[in-house]
């Protein structure tokens, strides 16, 4: 079984948003809060998770590359040296081929549209 920022901030003696925030390197707890917290993760064998930081900060660190067909060798470099880049940088990378005409007008539609981009499975 998984350890919890629940089990991590009882074992510390503080509340979760605690824990969240003294992990996550934000400013405003003390040094001997921040690190009886980040004892009590490493002793329990607590990990973070990349995704619920970004729910907590509000901020995905997700970009999406938009290519007309992934088989074409020149597109299939620039997403490779991209995703490299991105990577690197502590970014996912969300790809999205729009390889026909319905799916390039349904991408493009706009926020006020109300067409539905479906994939095929």
């Amino acid at each position: 079984m998984s350890t919890t920022v629940e089990r991590v901030a009882e074992r510390a003696g503080v509340s979760i948003s605690t824990v969240s925030r003294a992990l996550r390197g934000v400013p405003g707890i003390s040094a001997a809060t921040r690190k009886r917290v980040q004892e009590a993760a490493e002793t329990l064998g607590y990990a973070i998770s990349p995704s619920a930081s970004r729910l907590a900060t509000g901020r995905t660190r997700t970009v999406a590359v938009v290519v007309p067909l992934l088989s074409k060798w020149f597109f299939a470099e620039v997403i490779a040296a991209a995703g490299r880049v991105l990577s690197r940088e502590g970014y996912d990378v969300l790809l999205v081929e729009l390889s026909t005409p319905d799916l390039r007008e349904t991408f493009f539609a706009g926020p006020g549209s109300t067409a539905v981009l479906t994939l095929p499975s």
